[in-house]
Parts: C-alpha cells; structure tokens; sequence
C-alpha cells in the first residue's frame, strides 16, 4: 500500500507542480528546484519512494499555498533520480500509480505532507468505451497534421492512438495535450467514458477554433 495509513486516509509527501499533470500507469518526467519541492523528494526516498504530484492552479506562482492547488493529484513511485548543477536541481523520473483527492496539506520540516483518499479506477473495458476509443484515434488520425499546435508532441502521439485498452490510452493521450488545465480537467473525470467523450470534445473544439481562425 502506497503512502502511511492514518485515521481518515494516507499521508505521503506532495509536490505542487507548474504547469504539468501526472497521470496513473505512466512515467513522467520532471525537473524539481523548489526546496520544499526537494525536500519532499528527499523524504520520500528515505522511505517507500511515493509521492503525490499535484498540479498548481496557476503555473506562475513560485510559492503556492495549499488552496492554490487542485484537489486531484497522482500518487507516484520515485523510479530513478540525480542531482543537476551543483546539487541545486533535481531530476526526476516517476511512474504513475493511481489518482488520490487530497484531504488536507500540512507543512513538515519544511516540505508538504498531504493526507489522502485513494480514488479507484472504474471498468475500462466495455463496448461503449471502445467505440468512444476508436472515434477519438480516428479524429486525430484524419486530423494528424493540424493538431501539432495543441498537442507537445506528435511523434510520441502516434504511438499513443495503437493502444487498445481505453483507460491507458485516454491519459496517454491526455498527457501529450499542451494546456495544463485540460489535463487536470481529465485526470478529474471519474470514468473512463467521460474522459474519452471529453477528450472528443477538446480536440473537436481546438480544430473548429483552427478553420475559423
């Protein structure tokens, strides 16, 4: 079990990220230069490795308070580390667990420590999920050229639209868009079905803002 058991929920360190969402099943990436930031990392390495990544509301913000960040994060596993510039940067690679809703953040010895509620993922697999799936992939596949300008990476994309599981491949897909709140506005969707009819309504919004521009 990921993060201490306390009354009411688990506790792990928590790292507010800038302009970023983690998602579960999926390795992430990311450079941590914020001391309390690092602190968090550093206690977290001295126990089981978990964190919870949550992503700031306003990515401008060099030092957030709790409410400045969503109540949705992913708790993470420390995969692998190294220490950039004279010890003052971190890299960090993690891999995706599950989703957690944050109950309460406390500041300790420096760092946050965020009390959360696992959030379960529901059935991905049904016959509503795949066509929902298969009209996404079809969507980009038939726009591929014009999405360059809202999704970061196209190259990394294409492999994402031959995943077949509709759960792995909504947050794959979500993690290549560029703006940050339509990540998080995914990452919060409590179905799979939801998260595929949203991502189907993003993109369809993006390329009719495209024709018109």
């Amino acid at each position: 079990m990921a993060g201490k058991t306390v009354r009411g929920g688990s506790q792990c360190p928590m790292i507010p990220l800038r302009g970023a969402v983690a998602f579960p099943n999926l390795k992430f990436s990311c450079t941590i230069g914020r001391r309390p930031s690092m602190l968090a990392l550093e206690k977290a390495l001295s126990e089981d490795r978990i964190l919870l990544l949550v992503a700031q509301h306003d990515e401008t913000t060099e030092t957030p308070a709790p409410e400045q960040v969503y109540k949705v994060g992913t708790l993470v596993f420390i995969a692998h580390h190294s220490y950039l510039t004279g010890n003052d940067f971190l890299l960090a690679q993690f891999e995706g667990i599950e989703r957690a809703r944050i109950l309460s953040v406390e500041e300790v010895s420096g760092y946050w420590q965020a009390t959360y509620r696992r959030i379960s993922e529901p059935v991905a697999q049904s016959s509503r999920n795949k066509k929902l799936l298969d009209q996404l992939t079809s969507l980009i596949a038939e726009h591929f050229e014009k999405t360059e300008s809202f999704f970061w990476s196209t190259y990394l994309l294409e492999d994402a639209l031959w995943i077949d599981d509709p759960l792995l491949a909504a947050s794959s897909i979500s993690s290549y868009l560029k703006e940050a709140k339509d990540k998080q506005e995914i990452l919060e969707l409590s179905s799979v079905q939801k998260r595929l009819a949203r991502l189907i309504e993003i993109i369809s919004r993006k390329l009719e803002s495209q024709e018109r521009a």
